[in-house]
């Protein structure tokens, strides 16, 4: 290829399917961190685990309080002696506390006791989000359901010879994240860490509202773990079967992501000290994200261009003449 079919070709517009997830994996990488590049590994971070994206909006993304509370370390805190009277907090100064050695949501939920100017700075630290995000957000839901509904009904359809879009359909688990955003619109654009100062008051929750928390998440680790596969099966299962040997490609990606989901969730019943759960499982979880968007950009170029998958991949992935012993 010279240099003017190059330029040409990136000229080409990149698949509608594919912009249009863009706004997704930057809606579950959403951060109030300050710093180009630390919101790009943050969103690259969400991408190489879906379980810690998928927790921040389905744990804590209903409620402003804790979507603030979520990004302050464990150092934020400090707990009440079960011993002390939980109705006399603060009054006559007379209550002992206790470091807490965990962030206080999901597994290792408290109760806070906020004082007016604490629940201020934090109400401070959220905004509406614009509608230009919520549109956006709406617009990658849309090209993840198309994607979905095209899967199907290929299952059920004759051998085909033209491939479909399986990014969106990979994308699938992101769906919960953004309702979170479109439905109750809340972001967190200041750093509560700058803001907050005193340390926050927390008690033991109620055991049974503690048990209704640890099943969400259990359920939450459950869905990003598993359902990603859902993409490997359908393509399997896509007449003719293995076709173009998108499984195997898709298995590779969705290994990473079930992987990274049970380290983040291990990781978070052990106890987190702070959002990034440590520097190795962080530069895990990041460079995993860059491998998948090479791998999602690389699965782009191969469904734009079908003869690829054999010239890399081998005859095992020649299709040419499954359609014409099939009919």
């Amino acid at each position: 290829m010279g240099f003017e079919d190059a330029i040409i070709k990136l000229r080409e517009p990149a698949p509608q399917y594919v912009l249009g997830c863009l706004p997704a994996i930057a809606t579950v990488g959403t951060t109030p961190y300050e710093g180009l590049i630390t919101k790009v590994l943050w969103i690259l971070r969400c991408l190489g685990s879906p379980f810690c994206g998928l927790m921040y909006f389905c744990a804590v993304g209903h409620d402003q309080i804790a979507m603030c509370v979520y990004w302050l370390p464990h150092t934020s805190f400090k707990m009440i002696r079960e011993s002390t009277n939980r109705f006399a907090i603060n009054e006559g100064g007379d209550n002992t506390y206790e470091p807490i050695p965990y962030r206080v949501f999901g597994y290792h939920a408290r109760e806070l006791v906020l004082t007016d100017e604490q629940r201020n700075i934090l109400n401070g630290c959220i905004a509406e989000a614009s509608a230009l995000d919520r549109l956006a957000s709406v617009a990658s839901a849309y090209h993840i359901m198309v994607g979905i509904f095209s899967g199907l009904s290929r299952i059920v359809g004759t051998c085909i010879k033209q491939d479909w879009p399986h990014i969106p359909m990979s994308l699938a688990w992101i769906l919960p994240a953004i309702y979170v955003r479109v439905i109750y619109g809340k972001v967190v654009f200041v750093d509560p860490r700058n803001k907050l100062t005193d340390e926050i008051i927390v008690r033991q929750l109620d055991p049974r509202k503690k048990k209704i928390i640890s099943i969400y998440v259990t359920l939450i680790a459950l869905l990003t773990i598993i359902f990603p596969w859902t993409a490997v099966i359908l393509a399997y299962i896509t007449p003719p079967i293995g076709f173009y040997c998108r499984s195997k490609f898709l298995s590779i990606i969705c290994s990473i992501w079930s992987l990274n989901s049970i380290v983040a969730f291990l990781s978070h019943i052990m106890g987190e000290k702070t959002a990034e759960c440590g520097k190795k499982r962080s530069f895990l979880f990041c460079f995993s994200g860059l491998v998948i968007l090479f791998l999602f950009a690389f699965l782009g170029v191969l469904s734009d261009q079908s003869t690829l998958w054999v010239q890399i991949f081998g005859q095992s992935c020649d299709i040419s003449g499954a359609c014409t012993k099939s009919e």
